[in-house]
């Protein structure tokens, strides 16, 4: 398992980021304003790699509208709410053996994104 994003519990960018405003709209990040991750899958190249948008809390809000591939809210394993930038792969290698974070998935292979609780739970068997 591998936790997608920056970190368990990372909701936004500090003001010293260097992101200096949304990704998506473009808008300017204001002085003391904090940006948000949106955890999805980058496509390219034939292949799907974990990625992430920083974007301003009004492109979060609708991130289900224009995020493609946006993550799921819900766990694919026991349906409860996967909190902020609390996302996890339910495995580490891809079918060559290689990470995903890394190299990612080929475009027909699957990967679930589950909950903190259910990969503390795989990671006990």
């Amino acid at each position: 398992m591998y936790l997608v994003g920056l970190g368990v519990g990372t909701t936004a960018v500090s003001a010293m980021a260097k992101f200096d405003g949304c990704e998506h709209c473009r808008k300017p990040r204001r002085e003391g304003e904090l940006l948000n991750f949106v955890d999805c899958w980058a496509v390219g190249q034939g292949r799907r790699r974990p990625s992430y948008y920083i974007v301003c809390d009004h492109c979060y809000d609708a991130r289900q509208q224009w995020c493609e591939d946006v993550f799921p809210d819900v766990c694919a394993r026991c349906g409860s709410t996967i909190p902020h930038a609390e996302h996890y792969l339910d495995k580490i290698n891809n079918r060559d053996e290689k990470e995903i974070r890394i190299y990612g998935l080929a475009l027909d292979e699957t990967c679930s994104i589950i909950c903190e609780a259910c990969h503390r739970q795989a990671k006990c068997e």
